[in-house]
């Protein structure tokens, strides 16, 4: 991994991309007298209150994720391509372009600002709602090469302090893994679909965050609900397919060693 990362610069605080990125939306017109941060871990989200607008910056993902600008671009082209199609998704910005836009050495994207209800959705909605993005997204042509859990452990591995013998392991393992995802059909999937990127609004059920999308199987998604912060009972469907659901669980449950080792 090249130690010409973002991690290998002076990472700009989180103070500093509010203030630039209240300055760049101003002067598309937004009115930003009250910036809010809503969340500060793998991006850094900020509702440019009083607007209707929300921020989201990259943030801790820079430290194990090299293309984090492709997945922000991926991100609003999928949205975008779901909204167009009547899938409850948080849709890009009309009123200003989504971007990316440069801010310091990061990228910014705009959002709606959409409040959330204290509810959470119903765990059929959840799972009939995502079947139906999977079955929207199979109609998008984007590639998609290159993505998915392995590049974000193998980035991973590039940036932490292992032995040697501990980072063969983890390759063993990822390899073995791997190998049993690849005996199951593959779609288009969410990428990160756990219940916190999942709420209820005025509107209904919206889902949020795309930038993880990648083609696996279907099982990765399950898997992701099933880990959540609010865990979703296994689907029936997959009693079928146990050895790939599995090696999914234990495939996320790598992806967030690795991801904790990063950010502490």
């Amino acid at each position: 991994m090249s130690t010409g990362s973002p991690q290998a610069a002076v990472a700009p605080s989180a103070g500093e991309l509010v203030s630039a990125t209240v300055k760049l939306a101003r002067s598309f017109g937004v009115r930003c007298d009250d910036p809010t941060v809503l969340r500060d871990r793998a991006n850094l989200i900020v509702h440019l209150a009083p607007a209707p607008v929300v921020a989201r910056i990259p943030f801790q993902l820079n430290r194990f994720r090299d293309d984090v600008l492709g997945g922000q671009r991926i991100e609003v082209a999928v949205t975008g391509h779901l909204a167009a199609h009547g899938l409850p998704v948080i849709a890009p910005l009309r009123d200003i372009a989504p971007g990316p836009h440069t801010v310091l050495d990061r990228h910014v994207t705009f959002w709606p600002y959409v409040a959330k209800l204290d509810e959470r959705p119903e765990p059929t909605a959840v799972r009939d709602s995502l079947t139906a993005i999977h079955r929207a997204l199979s109609t998008l042509s984007i590639d998609l090469t290159g993505r998915g859990p392995a590049r974000d452990i193998i980035g991973a591995l590039g940036r932490i302090p292992l032995s040697a013998p501990r980072q063969a392991a983890i390759r063993a393992e990822l390899d073995s893994l791997l190998e049993v995802l690849a005996s199951a059909p593959t779609q288009p999937l969410h990428g990160d679909p756990h219940t916190g990127n999942v709420y209820l609004t005025a509107m209904g059920l919206r889902w949020t965050d795309f930038e993880d999308i990648w083609c696996g199987p279907v099982e990765w998604d399950e898997a992701c609900l099933m880990t959540g912060r609010t865990p979703l009972r296994p689907a029936p469907r997959h009693d079928r397919h146990p050895e790939v659901l599995s090696a999914c669980l234990s495939l996320r449950r790598l992806q967030a060693d690795m991801w904790s080792a990063c950010t502490g």
